[in-house]
């Protein structure tokens, strides 16, 4: 009814009827009155006394093409009119009817998306077929996928550690006691305390996100350095920094949701009320910022492979797939376990934030040439190693048994 309205509105009279030639002879005329009128525009500001000079009148063949259009303009209204009275609804409402050609072109679109899409399926299911099959590739992304995951959680853990132990240090500055647990920070003071002042609310919240957002800068800077001591380490780094962007982007999110931490630097800082302007820009600053670097750092993970093969075109879902998204939702699931059964809902929701860089990732793979990734540097071999799986075991269940009562600082 609303794309009925619609038509109606543009086209009360029923002009739509007229014949295709006929409208093009009407696109033709009109075109050649534009030209016109810009041609006399540019006489008029060459010579504006063009106004007094008598113009040409129209031709024999143009004055009866306009008195035809105007006689076939006034035949439609009295036929529109006359249908008007003899069906009001069917007239402002017509059914709206499709070209013969436009549907054939629809279905012609339709049928080759679902196509292309079998296509894309069979071809993916082969790919997994030949990677189960392959022990040489297999043992590739199992490998990639262990080491991947134990680089997450290893670097989400020193990150998150860093952030909580600079807001202790921080809040002990203004004379404010802390309680360190494994998942939240607690202040033992009374909530209208003197020592709760405008500066330490402002520095105490933000310094943890930005110490994490400079650390996610030099983990990038790490990342890219040319030393045969940090480059099998490269993808440890480039977790480091997604981690770090989380830690300040992601924790501006979470504040904004359930109106904790990182919120009340910004509330402080410009003396803002709940949801204000501020707050609102600067969380479609943090999501754009977020799914912007999350397409970037789809190369940044393929020159982090360590392997030629992994990032070859066929293989590359399977490459995103093992490196950067199951290595994620893994990782959360760990760090969701080891918090059971008390769940601090901002620190649950800082370890999903993560999504927003890695789903752009998901969209973005086959879109980055062998070139774009080969210009940032050449790929070197890395050797698996157990030793980092079983040191983010141990680290783990210290992490957890020596939080678990909390640490008073």
């Amino acid at each position: 009814m609303y794309k009925k309205f619609i038509s109606f509105i543009s086209d009360p009279f029923g002009r739509r009827h007229v014949d295709r030639d006929r409208k093009m002879i009407l696109k033709q005329v009109r075109r050649e009155h534009r030209e016109m009128f810009w041609k006399w525009l540019s006489a008029f500001l060459h010579n504006p006394f063009i106004l007094f000079k008598i113009g040409k009148r129209p031709g024999r063949d143009e004055q009866a093409i306009r008195q035809r259009f105007r006689y076939e303009r006034r035949q439609n209204r009295k036929k529109w009119f006359s249908r008007l009275k003899k069906d009001p609804i069917h007239t402002l409402f017509p059914k709206h009817k499709e070209d013969r050609d436009a549907k054939a072109i629809k279905k012609l679109i339709k049928r080759d998306r679902k196509y292309s899409f079998r296509k894309k399926v069979k071809t993916i299911l082969a790919t997994f077929r030949e990677i189960l099959s392959t022990v040489d590739l297999r043992n590739k992304f199992i490998f990639n996928f262990l080491q991947s995951t134990g680089y997450f959680l290893l670097s989400f853990l020193l990150m998150y550690a860093i952030y909580q132990f600079s807001t202790i240090i921080i809040a002990k500055s203004f004379n404010i006691p802390t309680v360190w647990y494994y998942n939240i920070l607690k202040f033992p003071l009374y909530t209208y305390s003197p020592l709760y002042t405008r500066i330490a609310m402002i520095i105490i919240f933000g310094t943890g996100p930005l110490i994490s957002f400079l650390l996610a800068v030099v983990s990038l800077r790490l990342f890219f350095l040319e030393n045969s001591h940090t480059a099998p380490y490269r993808l440890f780094f480039l977790w480091c920094a997604i981690n770090g962007i989380n830690l300040f982007f992601g924790s501006y999110l979470v504040g904004f949701i359930t109106r904790t931490e990182f919120i009340y630097t910004s509330e402080w800082l410009f003396m803002s009320y709940m949801y204000d302007v501020e707050e609102i820009l600067f969380v479609l600053v943090a999501l754009f910022i977020m799914i912007f670097l999350g397409r970037y750092a789809t190369k940044l993970f393929m020159f982090s492979s360590g392997s030629a093969t992994l990032i070859m075109p066929k293989y590359r879902l399977f490459f995103i797939l093992t490196q950067v998204f199951l290595p994620w939702l893994t990782g959360i699931g760990i760090i969701y376990l080891i918090t059971f059964p008390k769940h601090y809902l901002p620190f649950t929701l800082k370890t999903i934030t993560p999504l927003l860089l890695i789903i752009p990732m998901l969209f973005n793979y086959h879109r980055i040439e062998k070139d774009e990734v080969m210009s940032l540097g050449g790929i070197r071999r890395i050797s698996f190693k157990w030793s980092i799986i079983i040191f983010v075991i141990v680290l783990l269940f210290i992490y957890r048994t020596g939080l678990n009562s909390g640490i008073k600082i």
